[in-house]
C-alpha cells in the first residue's frame, strides 16, 4: 500500500518495521507530533527527512531507507534516545548536531557520507553506538578517549581508520562487543581487556595494539578476530585457549 492513507491522522507513535512493499512520501507525516516512528525496512519509501523538522521524536527507525534522503541537522534539539539509520545512503551532515542530546542508541553505520569529530558525542549518555562504514562513506576523526565516561555495551568503529588513541580507554568499562576492524592508529595493550566481560571482540587490522592473548584466558569470549594483529604474541593458542569461541587469527 501507500503511506498516504495516514496523511492527517494524529499519531503519536507508528511501526511499519519491514513493510518492504509500502510505496509513497514521507511528506505525509508533515506537521504530525509523532514521538515514536519505525519505518525500518521500508526500503521503497522516498523523500526528505526535513519533513521530521520540529518533531517531539524519541525514537525512529529508518534501517535500509536508502531511497530517503536529507541531512541530519534536522535532529538538532530532537529529544532522541534511540536513532537507527543503517544504510541511509543518502544522507549527510555533521555528527556535531548531537552534541549534548539525550541519544542513548545510535546506529550510523554505512549512512551516507557524514563527517566529523567524535569530541561531539562527549556527553551523550551512549550505550550502543555503530559508526561503522568503509570508504566511502563515513570519515570521522577524533581521539577514542571521548569514549571514557561513557555507560557504552557495544561499540562499532569498523573502518573509522582516522580515529586515534590508546585502548586504555576501556579500563574498566562494562562493554560487551567491540569491533575496532581497521582502526589502524589506535595504541595500547590488550591488558586492559584482562578481567572484562566482554564477549565480542575484533582487533583486527590494529597494527600497533601489544600483549599477549593470555590475557583472554577466562574470559567469556564468543568471538575473537586478531586479523593482522602483528603485534600480538600467542595467537597460534587462541583456540585452544578459548575451545568455546569462534577464533580467527
Amino acid at each position: 500500500g501507500d503511506i498516504e492513507v495516514f496523511k492527517g491522522m494524529k499519531l503519536t507513535s507508528l511501526d511499519l518495521f519491514n513493510c518492504k512493499k509500502l510505496t509513497g512520501n514521507i511528506e505525509v507525516f508533515n506537521g504530525m507530533q509523532i514521538k515514536e516512528l519505525n519505518l525500518g525496512g521500508c526500503e521503497n519509501l522516498e523523500g526528505d527527512i526535513e519533513v521530521f523538522k520540529g518533531m517531539p521524536l524519541a525514537s525512529l527507525n529508518l534501517y535500509n531507507c536508502n531511497k530517503l534522503t536529507g541531512n541530519i541537522e534536522v535532529f538538532k534539539d530532537m529529544p532522541l534516545i534511540k536513532l537507527d539509520l543503517y544504510n541511509f545512503h543518502g544522507l549527510t551532515g555533521n555528527i556535531a548536531v548531537f552534541v549534548d542530546m539525550p541519544i542513548k542508541e545510535l546506529n550510523l553505520q554505512r549512512c551516507g557520507w557524514l563527517t566529523g569529530d567524535i569530541e561531539s558525542l562527549k556527553d551523550c549518555p551512549l550505550q550502543v553506538l555503530n559508526l561503522a562504514g568503509k570508504e566511502p562513506f563515513q570519515k570521522f576523526t577524533g581521539n577514542i578517549v571521548v569514549f571514557a565516561d561513557m555507560p557504552i555495551k557495544e561499540l562499532n568503529l569498523q573502518g573509522c581508520w582516522q580515529l586515534t588513541g590508546n585502548i586504555e580507554v576501556f579500563n574498566g568499562m562494562q562493554i560487551k562487543e567491540l569491533n575496532l576492524d581497521d582502526c589502524v592508529n589506535l595504541e595500547g595493550n590488550i591488558e586492559v581487556f584482562n578481567g572484562t566481560q566482554i564477549k565480542e571482540l575484533d582487533l583486527s587490522g590494529c597494527k600497533n595494539l601489544e600483549g599477549d592473548i593470555e590475557v583472554f584466558k577466562g574470559l567469556p569470549l564468543t568471538t575473537l578476530i586478531l586479523y593482522k594483529c602483528r603485534k600480538l604474541t600467542g595467537k597460534d593458542k587462541a583456540q585452544e585457549m578459548l575451545p568455546n569461541a569462534t577464533v580467527w587469527v
